[in-house]
């Protein structure tokens, strides 16, 4: 079953069983998009038979078109094969929307394995923190280094794993 219908043309919205279809399927979910705007449609859509309607202003491509013909006499040719318009377009969009409810627990058992890499990460940086202090004065090696540097890049990495 088709979960939209898009009409190119306004037949099938002109067929005077339009409501009574989409009456008939609305069990259905079928969304329903039409093309252009005459009244009739736009009465449609403010009655909920359809969902949606698009078209081109008529007026922009009269302009459009009078704009090129004067382009193509004075000139002699085009510049260009398309001149494309703008669309118009009109949507139903419900004043008050369902919740979502979005399920984001999709590790699973898998948050054990990262418990457990981060109890490793945060035991080495400690240790190696402890380790740069004991010896920071002592060794010529961890003073050169700069003790402080070396206990701040342990606890960044500490920072990063949490």
């Amino acid at each position: 079953s088709p979960s939209a219908i898009v009409t190119f043309r306004q037949t099938p919205m002109k067929w005077e069983n339009w409501t009574g279809f989409v009456d008939a399927n609305r069990h259905k979910n079928i969304t329903y998009i039409g093309v252009d705007s005459d009244d009739f449609q736009l009465q449609y859509l403010n009655q909920k038979y359809v969902h949606g309607l698009v078209g081109q202003s008529q007026w922009a491509i009269g302009d459009k078109l009078v704009k090129v013909l004067i382009q193509n006499i004075t000139d002699g040719y085009l510049k260009q094969k398309i001149y494309p318009t703008n669309l118009i377009s009109y949507n139903m969009i419900p004043l008050e929307l369902p919740p979502q409810n979005i399920d984001q627990q999709l590790l699973g058992n898998l948050k054990w394995i990262g418990f457990s890499l981060f109890i490793v990460e945060a035991l080495s940086s400690l240790l190696c923190i402890g380790w740069t202090m004991h010896h920071g004065s002592s060794s010529v090696v961890v003073a050169a280094a700069q003790p402080f540097f070396l206990i701040m890049t342990a606890f960044g990495t500490l920072v990063m794993a949490s």
